[in-house]
């Protein structure tokens, strides 16, 4: 598996959607440890996300709260693209009129983890669903891994701990 470091090292890395739930705020703290240049981007304020940007005071990002500036979407070598962040917004557009490509976390990591990945996906259930299949695969292995939009666990950062002998459940 590649090193996560070497795949974000020096990259300018826009995260679009920082939230309050964890996955924006996790994915934000694994691309600076990756020494990443970060800058986070959200609609909402620094008053409204509180709790995420005190995680990040002190660490090398930059903060653009309550508002969006088209500079960094077009000035960036990616944008990881929020969950909660629809595909049609202008800025994403905009980014991907100047050929910067967009991402989301999950798909970066299907991209680069080596091991096996069980995906969930419909409309009811998916949750239940994906926990219960971790918790069976749990009690008779060991490398397994729960991630994806259950309980806010981001998962991009699995590429520094799950190996190419392990699962992840999403």
């Amino acid at each position: 598996m590649p090193d996560a470091r070497a795949l974000f090292s020096g990259k300018k890395i826009t995260v679009m959607g920082l939230g309050l739930l964890g996955r924006g705020l996790s994915d934000t703290l694994f691309l600076i440890r990756c020494g990443a240049e970060v800058t986070v981007t959200d609609l909402k304020t620094a008053e409204e996300l509180a709790p995420s940007v005190k995680r990040l005071e002190g660490l090398p990002c930059r903060l653009r709260l309550g508002a969006h500036d088209p500079d960094d979407f077009i000035n960036a070598d990616m944008i990881l693209r929020g969950a909660g962040v629809p595909r049609s917004s202008p800025f994403l557009l905009m980014a991907a009129e100047h050929g910067i490509p967009v991402e989301m976390d999950e798909s970066l990591f299907c991209r680069h983890f080596q091991g096996r990945i069980i995906g969930v996906t419909g409309t009811r259930g998916k949750t239940t669903t994906t926990i219960l299949i971790h918790e069976i695969l749990s009690a008779h292995r060991a490398g397994v891994h729960l991630s994806g939009n259950v309980m806010g666990r981001a998962t991009l950062p699995l590429l520094e701990t799950a190996g190419p002998d392990d699962t992840v459940v999403l």
